[in-house]
């Protein structure tokens, strides 16, 4: 939630600085300067007015909040407890890249058992 209440009472009644404001109460120094900016723009005065509650002072700054969205038209809303479901599986198989974990990656070293030693994929062994 907003602390807009809590930067207009230490910067009207406190007279504190905005870097103060900011440390004060843990936000940032530009964040301090939009809300006065806006409440300045907002043309309201300090001590508020009766009937404005925090609800009120943030609408009056902020705008109206936004209710949920609906659905896009056309596409269902996604199954979370199908989504959860999958993900407290441990076992699922990652087909990264195209491969599968049941198929291991070849190394860049095979021993081959004509040669009997070590060689390099693709490469010819040496005798």
């Amino acid at each position: 939630m907003r602390k807009v209440h809590d930067v207009l009472r230490l910067a009207f009644d406190l007279k504190l600085s905005q870097r103060q404001i900011a440390r004060s109460i843990k936000l940032s120094q530009s964040t301090v300067s939009e809300h006065l900016t806006r409440f300045q723009d907002a043309g309201l005065a300090w001590p508020l007015p009766d009937g404005y509650d925090d609800q009120g002072l943030q609408e009056k700054l902020f705008g109206a909040t936004p209710s949920a969205a609906p659905a896009p038209a056309g596409r269902p809303p996604p199954d979370f407890a199908h989504i959860r479901h999958e993900l407290s599986i441990a076992t699922l198989p990652c087909n990264c890249f195209g491969r599968s974990t049941a198929t291991p990656i070849p190394s860049a070293t095979t021993r081959t058992p004509a040669s009997g030693g070590i060689t390099r994929s693709g490469a010819a062994a040496r005798t």
